[in-house]
């Protein structure tokens, strides 16, 4: 009900939101019958936002396991008004730094549409049990698998063929984002050259000018922001996780 989440919002001082689909994609054997499923459902997410006049912006999602698809979702939804998509990064249907998503990142650079991910795992991926800290230990975790993806995009060269590129990483946390970049920029000082490109930039530059991570209650990362070294005062936005019950929202503290 977008009218109840913005008289939520209303009460918490928060003017704007950016939603984002389930964590774990949907898993349907007929490519077509799933194709029609992601148009619904970000039909469905234009008609929301449009509720709303924009204030709640409910990201369409492409269909990433095909990139010649995921495009032509990209198109269809840019010319039925939306301001940004969400690009599932795991389970995509090409390495991220491959060639066949250059048309896709092209068009988002040109048409300056940010590119938003989220943080999880596989469509059709199951939810550890509750049980023996299986569940316990995944979800203490889950922030770490974004690294991968962050990584594939940077040494991909993605943004180097695409300067006016916007990604952003959601539900990442922080605290640990310090050490992935200078670990990224020492990869790039220590290891053989990669011979299919050469990138002009180090790695934290990339993420600087390109980047975008969010996090909710994290002490850690909230600590780290004060520090210039740190490289995320340019790089980290806040998200309360409305309306998860994880999340910071209404929790007076």
């Amino acid at each position: 009900d977008p009218a109840l989440a913005c008289a939520h919002m209303d009460l918490a001082g928060v003017r704007g939101a950016v939603v984002f689909g389930d964590t774990r994609k949907w898993k349907v054997a007929d490519p077509a019958l799933r194709l029609a499923m992601y148009q619904a459902y970000n039909d469905v997410c234009l008609e929301l936002t449009a509720a709303t006049g924009g204030r709640l912006l409910y990201l369409p999602d492409l269909p990433t396991w095909d990139p010649v698809a995921a495009q032509a979702e990209a198109r269809r939804v840019l010319g039925l008004g939306a301001r940004a998509v969400e690009f599932a990064v795991y389970g995509a249907g090409a390495p991220l730094g491959d060639p066949a998503w250059d048309p896709l990142w092209e068009l988002a650079a040109a048409r300056g549409i940010p590119v938003c991910s989220h943080t999880g795992h596989a469509a059709g991926s199951a939810i550890p049990p509750n049980e023996h800290g299986q569940k316990l230990a995944s979800h203490s975790t889950s922030s770490f698998v974004a690294a991968r993806p962050v990584a594939d995009m940077v040494f991909g060269g993605v943004f180097e063929r695409h300067p006016g590129l916007t990604w952003v990483m959601a539900e990442s946390r922080i605290g640990w984002l310090p050490f992935l970049f200078a670990w990224m920029d020492r990869q790039l000082a220590i290891r053989a050259p990669d011979p299919t490109l050469a990138l002009r930039q180090a790695p934290s530059e990339v993420i600087r000018r390109h980047v975008r991570f969010t996090f909710e209650e994290d002490p850690v990362g909230a600590k780290l922001l004060r520090e210039d070294w740190s490289g995320l005062q340019d790089t980290v936005m806040w998200g309360c996780d409305y309306p998860h019950p994880q999340g910071v929202w209404p929790d007076p503290g």
